[in-house]
């Protein structure tokens, strides 16, 4: 090879590892560069402590220089799983039900579920780093507080009450201690009812020891410690209790006062529904008793009624026929009365008749005959006379006429009907 084409290869050589160079040079720059941004994502916040020592956070999902700082990154919000299942949202030691005393000496794994959540508040998140230093150890103090509140709270109840009747006053007790603070407690005696009765039939009580939440003067629950979720200004989302299971031997214990009370309950029904037939019997025979009493005095209602009527209607008969044989004796002696002015008023007649001349028997045919003609001509009689036009009377004693016009009428028209009378008479 001559020394030309050794030169050129060098130079193409030299030229090769320069730009091999160059390329790993870039390639360092683009790590660097890249190392040096690191990103936060969504529900997540970083705290940023830089090379001069400077803290910071990061809250929203976006790349930041994080080139010579040291980064912790937080959850905004998480869940606390305390359960015997996986299913129930975690496993391992961190994550089992919590073994709670109850106020009756007995226990029960209480299994649950607490979300929690930190506020959008810069200082308050820089204070949990400097407390607690990352996001596990943050967490599992805020698990450890609710496990001390889960057995704080078991005291305040009997294994029973929680498995059973106030299981949901035990969840209450247990979210309320979470987010005001851990309760002051004290103990107390009650009178508790045990289901029985004496033999005057009434209940029998007993003294049982409970463990109660103190209260202050308005009924407040009184705060022993403001808790952690309440110091840190936590937002406690939402705490539910998923189940409270006893042990064997406590189980079985609830199994057999169930039955017992069940038992109790269905003696209790029988002896009521015995004690409410009697009633119902007696009620029945007094209705019974009372039915007839009313029918017997419905009948004595409807005899007396029926003799009252029977009575008011002879003595209105009685009434009646008084009112009648009055009636008649008046009109017997109005009769009697009319017969005798009847028979006065004859014999005077007739006595005046036999001064006239004339019998009672003439007198009363007369008499007809006289008011017959007199109903029959007096309208001819007037029509067809002849009145003088002047007539000459003689004076009398007081120097009136002694006879005077319609006088001497009266008389010729008399005389005329006596005529005619007569002359009837005669035919």
């Amino acid at each position: 090879m001559s020394s030309e084409e050794k030169k050129k290869k060098n130079v193409s050589i030299g030229s090769l590892f320069k730009t091999g160079v160059g390329i790993v040079g870039i390639i360092l720059v683009l790590a660097l560069v890249f190392s040096a941004f690191e990103r936060n994502t969504e529900g997540f916040y970083v705290v940023r402590q830089g090379a001069t020592g400077k803290v910071d956070i990061i809250s929203k999902p976006v790349f930041y220089w994080a080139l010579m700082a040291k980064t912790w990154s937080y959850p905004i919000s998480f869940e606390i799983f305390l359960s015997k299942s996986d299913q129930d949202g975690g496993s391992g030691a961190d994550t089992q039900a919590v073994k709670v005393i109850f106020n009756d000496g007995s226990y029960a794994d209480l299994s649950s579920v607490t979300k929690v959540t930190v506020p959008d508040n810069e200082d308050l998140r820089l204070k949990i780093h400097k407390d607690f230093k990352s996001a596990p150890n943050f967490q599992a103090n805020v698990r450890r507080y609710v496990e001390a509140v889960l057995k704080r709270s078991g005291t305040l109840f009997k294994a029973e009450e929680a498995y059973a009747s106030k299981r949901t006053q035990l969840e209450n007790a247990i979210d309320s201690q979470l987010r005001n603070g851990k309760f002051t407690t004290e103990p107390s005696e009650e009178l508790v009812d045990t289901g029985e009765v004496d033999e005057d039939g009434d209940p029998i009580l007993v003294k049982e020891k409970r463990t109660i939440i103190s209260r202050d003067e308005t009924g407040q629950p009184i705060i022993e410690d403001q808790g952690f979720i309440r110091q840190y200004d936590l937002n406690l989302n939402y705490f539910n209790l998923t189940d409270v299971d006893p042990d064997d031997k406590t189980l079985q214990i609830i199994q057999q006062k169930k039955e017992a009370d069940m038992l109790r309950v269905l003696a209790q029904t029988q002896a009521e529904k015995a004690k409410q037939d009697a009633i119902t019997a007696e009620e029945e025979g007094k209705a019974a008793i009372a039915r007839a009493r009313a029918e017997q005095e419905v009948i004595k209602a409807t005899e007396v009624t029926q003799a009252e009527k029977n009575k008011r209607v002879a003595e209105l008969k009685a009434e009646e026929e008084l009112s009648v044989a009055k009636l008649n004796r008046d009109a017997e002696a109005e009769k009697a009365e009319a017969q005798l002015i009847k028979e006065r008023a004859e014999a005077e007649a007739n006595r005046l008749k036999v001064q006239a001349g004339l019998t009672p028997q003439q007198k009363a045919e007369f008499d007809l005959k006289i008011a017959d003609a007199i109903s029959k001509n007096i309208a001819q009689g007037l029509a067809q006379a002849d009145f003088p036009d002047v007539v000459v009377t003689g004076g009398g004693a007081n120097g009136s006429s002694g006879i005077d016009l319609v006088s001497m009428m009266g008389i010729n028209q008399a005389m005329e009907l006596v005529e005619k009378m007569s002359a009837n008479t005669i035919k």
